[in-house]
């Protein structure tokens, strides 16, 4: 390892960019609505552990034990059907906890404001398990690369060969992919949110269609992301496809107020003319 890269400072700075936005932001908003509309923490907790255990916990430990039989290995062979798998098990198991947090965990504190605060909870925790945590490692490693003290304080702890690997990630990537992962947290925040909001219709107001339409999308958006990479898409077509899903979910975040407000009424308007904000009467 002798006459080392050193880590470049646009490197340095998207890597510091993403772990903003993976810990940062998602503090940021519950500290602003915390004093804001005095959101309930307690909600912040439950989404949080709603992703913690349903993912973490359970489905990643499953996809390990399936991922060693036999049709698991035959399912691989198949992109979009292993695409589907996986995009599936994850709208499952994501919008599956927030129903099961929404119907039993969150009683007394079925809200607009908690379920955004429910929102970032879960976006904000997978924010920093799946991504925050890896470049708080990479920053250390990179400081140690550029300081010297790489090789004695690395090496002896991975190995000669993932070290090798490691060196070659921090020095030899364009950090414009260092700064596209922290874009994407961002994007994935406000995807987040958007679902929690769509399953929280779903449990207050009992209108199944909502619950439904979050197990689609996220079903649909990670059959794309993980197909669109098994074909060799570049990031960036991929990235777009994230960031028509997050303007659909920021556009949905902005009206659901009104839309909360409309389902409270007991006679309201038409639903599309709410969530439109057109202002004409309902034909209903």
């Amino acid at each position: 390892m002798k006459g080392m890269t050193m880590v470049t400072t646009g490197t340095f700075a998207a890597m510091i960019f993403t772990l903003i936005i993976c810990f940062a932001v998602p503090i940021g908003l519950v500290i602003y609505l915390y004093v804001k509309k005095r959101i309930s923490i307690l909600a912040v907790a439950i989404g949080a552990l709603t992703f913690f255990l349903m993912q973490i916990m359970i489905r990643i430990p499953a996809l390990q034990v399936f991922s060693e039989t036999a049709i698991y290995f035959r399912l691989t062979a198949y992109p979009f059907w292993f695409a589907l798998f996986l995009g599936f098990t994850a709208a499952l198991f994501e919008e599956g906890g927030r129903w099961l947090a929404f119907r039993f965990l969150m009683k007394g504190r079925l809200e607009h404001k908690n379920a955004l605060a429910m929102g970032i909870g879960h976006g904000g925790i997978e924010a920093m398990a799946l991504v925050g945590m890896i470049y708080l490692n990479y920053v250390v490693i990179a400081f140690m690369i550029n300081n010297g003290s790489f090789q004695s304080s690395i090496v002896p702890v991975v190995g000669e060969s993932a070290a090798n690997q490691i060196l070659a990630v921090l020095t030899g990537a364009n950090s414009t992919a260092f700064l596209l992962a922290g874009v994407e947290r961002g994007l994935t925040l406000i995807i987040q949110i958007a679902f929690s909001m769509m399953v929280y219709f779903s449990v207050r107001y009992h209108r199944a269609v909502y619950f439904w339409g979050a197990m689609l999308a996220h079903t649909v958006l990670d059959l794309l992301a993980v197909y669109l990479n098994q074909m060799g898409v570049s990031l960036y077509a991929i990235e777009s496809v994230v960031v028509v899903f997050a303007g659909f979910g920021l556009w949905f975040l902005i009206r659901s107020e009104r839309l909360d407000a409309h389902y409270s009424q007991p006679q309201s308007q038409n639903v599309i003319e709410v969530i439109s904000g057109t202002e004409q009467d309902s034909i209903m």
